[in-house]
């Protein structure tokens, strides 16, 4: 398969993953915090992607099928992941907060279920910290994805 077709391809199935697993033919709910949008990724999604497409689990083109997904549907759809840089524009809550529009890297995004949200870890770069956001309150942009290639 060339790029060109593949990268068709791969937008094919994107466009059918969207379609059928989103929030208007799955509970609103599973949308909302990143473990829940992982258990629709790793439950239904895997097995439409492996057994629907027959696409390799695993495969580089699974991955970046499921990371695009994931993208896409978690939250408003501009949540931040793993290995994406973002910028800061506030955050109100911290005693001691990290300045405006200082850059990060995110480590890692965990849902606390007994608060009911998801928590940033960031390396944020300018200011050499480590502290945590909190989606939904603490606020900032995503100014470049952490992307699988599917090349």
């Amino acid at each position: 398969m060339t790029k060109n077709s593949l990268k068709k391809y791969a937008d094919f199935v994107l466009v059918r993953l969207n379609r059928d697993f989103n929030r208007n033919t799955l509970p609103k709910k599973d949308f909302d915090l990143y473990e829940q949008v992982m258990i629709v990724a790793d439950g239904k999604l895997f097995r439409e992607i492996v057994f629907n497409y027959g696409i390799e689990k695993f495969s580089t083109l699974h991955n970046y099928l499921t990371q695009r997904w994931i993208r896409e549907n978690y939250g408003d759809g501009k949540n931040a992941l793993v290995g994406d840089t973002i910028r800061l524009i506030e955050m109100p809550e911290d005693p001691n907060p990290i300045p405006p529009n200082t850059i990060g890297v995110v480590r890692n995004v965990e849902t606390l279920l007994f608060f009911g949200e998801d928590h940033i870890s960031v390396d944020w770069v300018d200011s050499n910290r480590s502290l945590n956001l909190i989606n939904g309150i603490d606020k900032y942009e995503v100014i470049r994805e952490n992307n699988i290639e599917i090349f």
